[in-house]
């Protein structure tokens, strides 16, 4: 792969991601979602104007409309191979994404599980000296 190709396709795939993040923080201000509004935005949402609530969606419309400004640019210095091949990638990527958390998850389980099973092993040591101990003093 070249170095224009490679080029092309990050900032695609950067500007991609860019676009798809900060359209959906632009609708979730538009939405006005109290709990990314106070935690990520930092607006009180009982003292936020309807002014400041339109100035912020419209900051982060700008930001998302800037990326998506930037990946057709990068679309149209790119051939169209180029575009797939980013398509493709992102896709791949993707699958590998899911996978990989799928068998975390599965290997997380297995672990939890693991470790269930010495705690009440443990556990069942504990009560057993204890009871033990109580046996031997009421004798």
């Amino acid at each position: 792969m070249s170095f224009k190709t490679s080029c092309c396709s990050c900032l695609g795939l950067f500007s991609l991601l860019g676009a798809l993040f900060y359209a959906t923080m632009a609708i979730m201000v538009w939405n006005r979602n109290q709990v990314f509004l106070e935690h990520k935005v930092g607006f009180n949402v009982h003292t936020t104007t309807e002014e400041e609530y339109k100035t912020k969606f419209w900051q982060i419309a700008v930001v998302a409309i800037v990326s998506i400004f930037s990946l057709l640019m990068s679309y149209q210095t790119c051939d169209l191979l180029t575009f797939f091949e980013l398509l493709q990638g992102m896709l791949v990527s993707m699958v590998l994404c899911c996978s990989s958390s799928v068998f975390l998850a599965k290997r997380d389980e297995k672990e939890l599980a693991i470790m269930q099973e010495i705690k009440t092993r443990e556990a069942r040591v504990v009560f057993e000296e204890q009871n033990d101990k109580a046996t031997t003093s009421i004798q």
